[in-house]
């Protein structure tokens, strides 16, 4: 049986997390990272799709709630994080893993329902990138090829703050209105908050059981921590990056270190 590590990162911005999620995604596709699944969690922030608006977001809100905004590597529409989203990476290769972006996302979408199932949730993968409990998103799921390397990311809702996730998002069927996602968290369904130490280690059986892998728990490597400081000052931590050329004052600042830890 196929081993995959398993990497449990410790908090960081925002910022710093995308930049570890390209340098495990940059060093697999050039043949010095293995097949990952790393599980983490966000400070309060916004991540914007890789080509999004700004204006998909009320920026004005996240400066006056000092939430962090970036940009994350996969498309898509923008994403309210904070302490109550659980989010994982599968860096994997498309030999292993392969089938096309629709299939890969709709299987990774099972693993997690069936993960889910585990808390006693009657958890569904109907559309190929949500997972829902009664009719309700409670994860969402995107990724991207890079020759033999897929990216595939996702958050579930544990116990987020939905009144500010909907002050800080925009819905585009409303015009601009603060957006009304037909959301839950799944602590609301338990009706216990379970610790991050469970979830991640529930979603990695159940994610390795469904794609029939073990889980090995390790460490970022040197390389890739080096390479993520990098692109984080480089990159993925400017303001250039994540606003392109709107020349909006410095006022979004990162709220934690911006190193990768592991």
């Amino acid at each position: 049986m196929r081993q995959v590590r398993v990497v449990f990162t410790e908090p960081q911005s925002a910022r710093a997390n995308i930049s570890v999620t390209a340098a495990i995604a940059e060093l697999h596709v050039a043949g010095e990272s293995p097949d990952t699944l790393r599980l983490y969690s966000y400070p309060k922030s916004v991540l914007l799709g890789r080509h999004q608006p700004l204006e998909s977001i009320n920026v004005a809100e996240c400066e006056k709630r000092n939430v962090e905004i970036a940009r994350r590597l996969t498309g898509g529409g923008a994403i309210y994080m904070d302490r109550g989203v659980v989010t994982w990476d599968f860096i994997v290769g498309t030999r292993d893993f392969g089938g096309g972006i629709t299939r890969s996302i709709s299987e990774i979408g099972k693993a997690l329902a069936a993960s889910l199932s585990r808390f006693g949730l009657p958890a569904e993968s109907k559309k190929e990138n949500e997972v829902e409990i009664g009719g309700k998103k409670v994860c969402g799921i995107s990724g991207y090829y890079d020759g033999a390397t897929y990216v595939c990311q996702g958050s579930i809702l544990v116990d987020v703050d939905l009144k500010q996730m909907s002050s800080v998002l925009r819905d585009s069927r409303s015009r601009g209105a603060p957006a009304t996602h037909e959301v839950i968290n799944i602590a609301d369904m338990m009706g216990r908050r379970p610790d991050n130490a469970e979830l991640f280690q529930t979603l990695a059986v159940g994610i390795a059981h469904h794609f029939n892998f073990t889980p090995q728990r390790m460490n970022l490597s040197d390389a890739e921590r080096k390479l993520a400081d990098r692109l984080f000052d480089e990159e993925y931590g400017r303001d250039q990056f994540v606003f392109g050329e709107d020349s909006r004052p410095n006022k979004i600042r990162r709220t934690e270190a911006g190193r990768a830890r592991a």
